[in-house]
């Protein structure tokens, strides 16, 4: 149940991500950077609709699996019929001087290495302090089991009984476990560490990805083997707190973005998922609500000037409508905070 509480998720952000990727390319286009999107979607869509759920219907119960279900049916429907009607191969074959081989190997087999060593660092601090650093037992987890084992009166878990508590952190982290407890139907620690490891692995793999995409295949490598070479990066990854997640969110903002404006054609579907990413920062920590302000004063400063107000305005209309869901979901939050303090 654990696999198919995170399988079912990833794989239905996976169909949604490849329906709006450039519809004229091949299922195998961009097939790596889709994958690693497709982590931080997946989790964090099951998160929302799972807060979503709970706020509607008021209970935590192993029957949420059903939602979950239901999404990944319409999205695997329409991932078919888009498929079948409009897919076809237009990529382009990469080229490679022979004697630059010799370096990509070297920066492959360094990459792996160091790939090794953080996860057995990762597995070390888990097996350590499975409870996670401070900010992870104290406030997510916490929250978690208020969550799962609250059923009606969840909220009141919430109500701050202790200064030190910080209850009002968004609930993207403390979701997703809770999340994963009512499929398990335990709460079992594998959940906050699992989580904690996706993120942290599509983390390093995004960058990896979509540098090789973007520029090159070894600026890819070199950036993905700087990442795992800050013991810090993976410090805070295996802490279970919320850190890692809203740098990997920051992160596929950024390179969708970039992925944006080099194909302006598919732009429409992009900039929703961006905005939806954009938003699942928000929904991991405060934090994010500073990097929808930056991205709209940034878009607005680059659209304006190059192609005029007019299309700055409908890029953020589409970017609006992929965040406004779980803007929503955060308005949500402080208004319960305030009514049971």
């Amino acid at each position: 149940m654990l696999l198919i509480s995170l399988t079912v998720p990833i794989a239905t952000a996976f169909f949604i991500v490849n329906m709006a990727w450039q519809e004229k390319d091949s299922f195998h286009s961009g097939f790596a950077v889709k994958s690693c999107l497709s982590i931080g979607l997946g989790l964090g869509l099951s998160s929302w609709l799972f807060f979503t759920c709970l706020v509607l219907f008021g209970l935590v119960t192993k029957y949420f699996i059903w939602f979950d279900l239901i999404l990944f049916t319409v999205s695997l429907i329409l991932f078919l019929y888009k498929k079948k009607n409009t897919f076809h191969s237009n990529l382009k074959p990469e080229f490679a001087s022979p004697h630059r081989e010799y370096f990509y190997y070297f920066l492959y087999v360094s990459f792996i290495v160091l790939s090794l060593i953080a996860i057995i660092s990762f597995v070390l601090r888990v097996i350590n302090d499975p409870h996670g650093s401070w900010d992870a037992w104290n406030i997510y987890n916490l929250g978690a089991r208020f969550i799962y084992r609250g059923s009606a009166k969840w909220a009141t878990g919430f109500s701050n009984p202790y200064s030190w508590s910080l209850p009002d952190h968004p609930l993207l982290i403390t979701g997703g476990v809770a999340r994963i407890w009512s499929y398990v139907g335990i709460e079992t620690l594998m959940a906050p560490v699992v989580q904690a490891f996706l993120f942290t692995s599509a983390t390093v793999l995004l960058i990896v990805f979509s540098l090789s995409r973007l520029q090159n295949k070894y600026q890819g490598l070199i950036a993905g083997m700087v990442l795992l070479g800050t013991p810090f990066f993976i410090y805070n990854g295996s802490s279970l707190v919320a850190d890692v997640p809203v740098s990997f969110y920051i992160l596929a903002t950024v390179v969708l973005y970039c992925l944006i404006d080099e194909r302006p054609d598919e732009k429409p579907r992009l900039i929703f998922i961006c905005g939806a990413m954009a938003g699942f920062a928000a929904w991991t920590k405060d934090e994010g609500l500073l990097l929808i302000i930056s991205i709209f004063f940034a878009r607005f400063i680059l659209i304006t000037l190059r192609k005029g107000p007019g299309v700055f305005l409908k890029e953020a209309a589409i970017f609006s409508a992929g965040l406004t869901p779980v803007l929503h979901c955060i308005s949500c939050i402080y208004p319960v905070y305030g009514a049971i303090r």
